[in-house]
């Protein structure tokens, strides 16, 4: 499959699979972060939009309050001659603000003029959107400048206002990080270039806001340049976007490191267990009446060349997360059948061997081979095999799963509930596993005689043990007060450092030979 495919890169080589993830480590921060950036860009740029298109339309409206006025005020002249009324046309247009020219219009033609005086001019009418404003591209005098057109209008006769397009051109230019800003009247649009188009021409422009005046047939188109989002983003975000792609370097970096130990680690990991370095230690289990070795739980430790002794809470989760605690359960049940097997004759009948077998290897069908191995070893009855069910992860009662269980019992094997008050052990499981022992955490023990709730939870635990007919191993016992209390409770079984530490082989047995020989070692030795 390609997700396990080799590619060497420099002097290593790496799994598609660990290329994948580190490439999604680096990109993870940017594409969480750009979309949001796009978003926030995006709603500021319109913001612009909407306040240039709102201030367009103002000063505009300003505009035209000005060409109104100065039209209203002309039009006791339209019925006058040319000759007698021009001379003032020209003073109230110079004097008024924005206003070029003025002109009389009868029925369609410019009568009288500010530029052209005495004049016959026809007036295209279909150029003026709802009677009042049109837009030209320019006229005899100036051809390349816009004009835009008022109109007063009476019946036939009307006063018309030119404003100088240069005036509305500026206004379109005039704002920080300008929009592409259009002013619309009927058919026509002016554009920031000065250009007076056609509507139907389209534009190249993105359109974010479309604006009418509430005093004049004008509206108001307001966007951005293609690119404007981009150049926006990169004039005002470059930093950030910086720092986003720094984000993606520490992340990919970090996700590498922590693949390419996890990967050396799980090599180390397997020449371990092919190297037998995983060893089992031993930590007698005692009756609580006669303090007898009855059994012994196997302890794992990890005998590193280089480190030296590594306790398991520093492998045994990354076994697990590995699958890698599969292969090393069952290397480690052959060998401590190998160890007592030697010891066989040297046993009490039915002693205990009691072995921690995670979640993940309770349902693997490899586990119900290696007990058959383990008993095959021994004479029937000599031992007994206790597999303890670990708390560290929870353990989902399937059928397939409860079947196994059965089977395992059916050959002898126990079930024990590890740690049970704690982590995932629970009554659910008391109901689906049917145990034959529990183990009470060792942090219920510690609480004897200074910890009402500790003592009080530890009762409970005993209480319904035995209206349940389970039997007890309590551990973590390291004191007599604490053995003494347990044994007058009715708990069967206890461990801990009070009767002894966990021990290599050689060690554990010479320590029980001097039990069963009567000479017992100092206590926790």
């Amino acid at each position: 499959m390609i997700w396990h495919r080799q590619f060497k890169l420099g002097k290593s080589n790496y799994t598609a699979r660990h290329i994948i993830v580190v490439l999604l480590a680096f990109f993870t921060p940017i594409l969480l972060g750009l979309p949001i950036l796009y978003w926030q860009s995006g709603n500021t740029l319109q913001e612009r939009a909407q306040s240039a298109s709102r201030a367009v339309i103002e000063h505009v409206d300003d505009i035209l309050d000005n060409a109104r006025k100065v039209t209203e005020d002309a039009a006791p002249l339209i019925e006058k001659p040319c000759s007698e009324i021009v001379e003032t046309l020209r003073i109230k247009a110079t004097t008024a603000s924005f206003v070029r020219s003025l002109a009389v219009i009868k029925n369609d033609t410019i009568t009288c003029s500010t530029i052209y005086g005495d004049t016959r001019l026809p007036v295209t009418s279909a150029h003026f959107y709802d009677d009042r404003l049109a837009l030209i591209a320019g006229n005899r005098v100036s051809p390349d400048r816009a004009i835009l057109l008022y109109r007063w209008k009476n019946g036939t006769s009307s006063i018309l206002a030119g404003i100088d397009g240069l005036h509305i051109i500026q206004l379109l230019n005039s704002h920080e990080m300008t929009p592409a800003t259009t002013l619309i009247i009927g058919s026509y649009r002016l554009e920031q270039d000065g250009k007076v188009r056609n509507i139907s021409a389209g534009t190249s422009n993105s359109i974010l806001i479309r604006d009418r005046s509430d005093k004049y047939p004008f509206s108001v188109e307001t966007g951005f340049h293609s690119g404007a989002l981009r150049d926006y983003i990169l004039s005002r975000h470059l930093p950030l976007i910086i720092l986003l792609v720094i984000l993606g370097g520490l992340s990919a970096f970090a996700t590498n490191r922590m693949t390419v130990n996890a990967r050396n680690m799980t090599a180390e990991a397997k020449r371990a267990i092919r190297n037998h370095e995983f060893i089992p230690y031993y930590q007698a289990i005692v009756r609580s009446d006669t303090h007898e070795w009855v059994g012994a739980e196997v302890l794992t430790r990890w005998d590193h060349p280089l480190e030296g002794m590594i306790l398991p809470n520093s492998f045994i989760p990354f076994m697990e997360r590995s699958g890698l605690i599969i292969p090393m359960t069952a290397a480690l049940i052959r060998r401590v059948a190998e160890e007592f097997r030697l010891l066989e004759k040297q046993l009490p009948d039915g002693f205990h061997i009691s072995i921690n077998v995670s979640a993940v290897y309770l349902a693997d069908p490899e586990l119900i081979k290696s007990c058959h191995y383990f008993l095959s070893q021994f004479s029937q009855n000599k031992i007994r095999l206790m597999l303890e069910l670990t708390e560290r992860e929870a353990i989902e009662p399937t059928p397939e799963l409860l079947q196994q269980i059965h089977t395992l019992r059916q050959a002898g094997i126990l079930i024990a509930l590890d740690d049970f008050g704690v982590g995932h052990s629970n009554l659910n499981y008391l109901k689906e596993f049917q145990a034959d022992l529990l183990k009470i955490d060792r942090s219920f023990i510690t609480g004897i005689g200074s910890n009402d709730f500790s003592r009080h939870v530890l009762q409970s635990i005993i209480d319904l043990s035995q209206q349940l007919g389970l039997r007890i191993i309590a551990e973590g016992i390291e004191t007599r007060q604490q053995a003494d209390y347990l044994q007058e409770r009715g708990v069967q079984y206890l461990q801990g450092f009070y009767f002894s530490k966990p021990q290599p082989i050689t060690v554990f047995q010479s320590h029980m030979c001097q039990h069963l020989s009567g000479q017992k070692p100092k206590r926790g030795k």
